[in-house]
């Protein structure tokens, strides 16, 4: 199996490109030390954080064009039980899709000072009243918001994840963590150096790179991160040689009949 380094993740108009100076070595890891205890527990529980808010950052970029609304759920009570809230979240998001056929969300539970747990949600919902939420989300308090373009929803609702709080509370360890639909568009995931140069040299002249770091990743090695982002938006399609050659054979044909009818109606003026 080769070895991979780099891999392109595309997330709407954001490219992270990340390159792995050392490669990642596929197969066994060797001389690696294995971690116990609660130290094992807190580093799982942290990479586990880590991986949601990248998961839940880059679902936000491929679906920023939809979302229209941004509403948060609270409870009367200082409700602290994770497990519990989540089956009410997911019993209101049944209630959302059937009144909302096409309903796509994304959503995120989080902690308040005082320990109670209350829900963001991002919907394609363009307008829907306080009254009508508050009817389906019978167990406390609703705010919503229009989304705009100033809105940066995936910084705002991935900011809980690197808190020292959450990352201590026991209530996230092996809990769900993000909430979306299954409309949902996903981020693209390349890995072949081929596919990855393609489509970079495809959108290079519309690239402006906004971010850059060098990274330390465990069993991995030195990598460097980088994040681009789109100021064009448009589809990559790709196109092998042989569809390439038919649409250029086409193209010449139209121009050679389109200069053959010229010529001809010159002729007989």
């Amino acid at each position: 199996m080769k070895n991979i380094y780099e891999t392109l993740v595309i997330c709407g108009r954001y490219f992270e490109h990340m390159d792995f100076l050392d490669g990642i070595k596929c197969g066994k890891r060797e001389g690696a030390q294995p971690v116990k205890g609660k130290r094992k527990q807190n580093k799982i529980r942290l990479d586990s954080l880590l991986r949601t808010k990248q998961k839940l950052r880059r679902l936000i970029w491929c679906n920023e064009n939809r979302m229209k609304t941004f509403i948060t759920l609270t409870f009367k009570e200082n409700f602290k039980d994770l497990q519990m809230a989540n089956v009410l979240f997911q019993n209101f998001i049944k209630k959302m899709t059937y009144r909302f056929c096409e309903l796509a969300y994304i959503g995120a539970p989080e902690f308040q000072k005082r320990g109670a747990v209350h829900y963001h949600l991002l919907t394609n919902v363009p307008y829907i009243s306080n009254e009508d939420v508050s009817s389906m989300w019978v167990h406390g308090f609703v705010t919503i918001k229009a989304v705009t373009k100033e809105c940066n929803m995936a910084r705002y609702l991935t900011k809980y994840l690197t808190k020292d709080s959450a990352s201590d509370d026991d209530r996230f360890f092996n809990k769900k963590k993000i909430f979306y639909s299954k409309n949902i568009c996903k981020p693209e995931i390349l890995r072949d150096p081929k596919d990855i140069k393609a489509r970079l040299d495809y959108y290079r002249p519309t690239l402006k790179q906004l971010y850059e770091q060098p990274l330390k990743i465990d069993f991995v090695g030195p990598a460097i991160y980088k994040l681009f982002e789109s100021i064009v938006s448009h589809e990559f399609v790709p196109t092998t040689k042989e569809e390439f050659d038919k649409k250029l054979r086409s193209m010449l044909d139209v121009m050679n009949n389109s200069n053959s009818a010229s010529k001809v109606n010159t002729l007989k003026s």
